[in-house]
């Protein structure tokens, strides 16, 4: 498989005396001859891209208000995302940097980066609430 990016079958059966359920495998698993099989057994079998962790070849423009301090906070929601802004810039020491999660911030230690916040997870409503905390803090020196 390709190492830059997971690819995910989900399968759903149509065989009548199927129970309904939802299923993942990962491709790393997953082989053809299995994705036949199930193919062959009345499965319906879906196979895309999920998650990319490459990093964009073109700085974007929010590199520049990165480098400018122009933004209060940078979320880093994994240690790929870490590694991407790095690539295309350097933080002006005003923004804070917020992880989602104990990996994004192990990685982003190693990286250099001084680390305002973390998040209990990686999930939407963790990160925000970790924003909203840091931006709080922030807003009370």
């Amino acid at each position: 498989p390709d190492s830059n990016h997971t690819n995910t079958a989900t399968g759903r059966c149509n065989h009548p005396n199927h129970q309904p359920g939802f299923s993942k495998y990962s491709r790393m698993w997953l082989l053809q001859s299995f994705c036949s099989s199930l193919v062959e057994s009345h499965w319906e079998v879906n196979e895309g891209i999920m998650y990319d962790t490459l990093t964009v070849a073109s700085s974007p423009p929010s590199a520049l208000l990165l480098e400018r301090g122009e933004v209060a906070v940078v979320v880093l929601r994994s240690p790929s995302a870490v590694r991407a802004v790095l690539a295309h810039c350097r933080l002006h020491p005003s923004v804070l940097v917020v992880c989602g999660g104990a990996n994004t911030a192990d990685a982003a230690r190693d990286a250099g980066l001084a680390i305002a916040g973390v998040a209990s997870s990686p999930s939407a409503t963790a990160v925000a609430g970790e924003v909203a905390r840091v931006l709080w803090q922030m807003s009370q020196t």
